[in-house]
């Protein structure tokens, strides 16, 4: 049964693996010519005072093929565990339902559920060590420009980085078996696996990522040194957003709150912030409302706690859909 499954599975094998190797080739010549910005950059001597070397090398690197090396990193991330989960995931039982052949392998001495189990195992396994080794390779590549952006935990590079993506690889490939048990047929199953682990990837990082572990709160006297921007619109309401100067953290919400906790919103005061008054004297203005500047966040110290939170829960969800595959091939007639 294993042979067999070799034989069906090889040529997709085959042409996954030359496409990761071209991704991965494409990501070591970037990484080669990031080491060289990195140190000509003077960042990697640097020890204090940094910003210049940081702004230079990063400059630097998001130009020509470094930049392009890190894009398509990210877009490889995120699109392979659906890629996966669509063409060996869905026409894995999809394919035997369709063509019939299943009744051939189910009048042999083998079992339904060692039949599927056998297909899941080898073809799953692949799916996600696939996934797991251009993860090493990306998280590798991008590891400076990454250190340099501090942004390792905001959604586009959290996902593309790290574990997480195993996790993705299983769940696709998982709803890629389910969608072939159910549907029968392999075109809509493709479809609908892509169609689902595009909802999962955007779900998760805009609803369930962040309450993974409960974000931190810190309320402090709000600075007008620290205002990052400052708008005043025509019918006098005031936008505030300070700078959170927390290096590396995803900041969740960022607002300028009164003494009550409402959300400062103003109305502007039209005798300092009005036609014809700087914006200094509105910026002064700002500062005596005693108002506070309140970051809720999730620090940069929670990545892998965060990585292994949703790489888990990614992996319970797979265990619970194949269950649910077992269960269906003991129905099928």
């Amino acid at each position: 049964m294993t042979w067999v499954t070799w034989r069906q599975f090889r040529t997709s094998a085959a042409l996954g693996v030359a496409v990761a190797l071209v991704v991965a080739l494409a990501l070591a010549l970037g990484w080669q010519q990031v080491s060289s910005l990195y140190t000509s950059s003077g960042l990697a001597s640097c020890s204090t005072s940094c910003a210049d070397a940081t702004a230079a090398f990063l400059r630097s690197a998001k130009a020509g093929l470094p930049g392009l090396a890190w894009m398509l990193g990210v877009g490889a991330m995120y699109l392979l565990p659906g890629l996966l989960g669509a063409f060996w995931g869905a026409p894995l039982v999809g394919r035997e339902l369709e063509a019939g052949t299943y009744r051939l392998a189910w009048t042999q001495s083998i079992t339904r559920r060692r039949w599927l189990a056998v297909k899941l195992a080898l073809v799953g396994a692949s799916s996600v060590s696939l996934a797991g080794l251009l993860s090493l390779v990306v998280t590798t590549a991008a590891a400076r420009v990454d250190t340099a952006n501090a942004n390792r935990l905001t959604p586009l590079v959290f996902g593309a980085r790290g574990v997480v993506p195993l996790g993705y690889a299983a769940l696709a490939f998982a709803v890629g078996v389910a969608s072939g048990l159910l549907l029968r047929r392999t075109v809509p199953a493709i479809a609908a696996t892509l169609g689902v682990m595009a909802v999962v990837q955007a779900v998760v990082p805009l609803f369930v990522r962040a309450h993974l572990i409960p974000p931190l709160v810190r309320s402090t006297a709000l600075d007008t040194e620290h205002i990052q921007e400052f708008f005043v619109n025509q019918d006098g309401e005031v936008t505030i957003v300070m700078d959170p100067q927390l290096s590396g953290a995803w900041i969740l919400h960022n607002e300028a709150q009164t003494a009550a906790g409402a959300v400062f919103t103003g109305p502007a005061d039209s005798t300092v912030c009005g036609p014809g008054t700087t914006p200094g004297g509105c910026v002064e203005w700002i500062g005596t409302l005693d108002l506070r500047s309140v970051v809720t966040y999730q620090p940069a110290s929670r990545f892998w706690d965060l990585q292994l939170l949703e790489t888990g829960l990614l992996l319970v969800l797979a265990g619970l859909v194949l269950g649910w595959c077992f269960w269906k091939v003991r129905r099928l007639v």
